[in-house]
């Protein structure tokens, strides 16, 4: 996040962690050691 290098890493980062967020949003209960 520091580095404005990796601007594009950043970007997939942040999606894939939204959608991460959003499947153990989900299933809670089922994914509970995932962040």
């Amino acid at each position: 996040m520091k580095k404005k290098q990796i601007q594009t890493t950043g970007a997939s980062e942040a999606s894939l962690v939204y959608a991460t967020q959003i499947e153990v949003n989900t299933l809670p209960s089922a994914t509970p050691q995932q962040k």
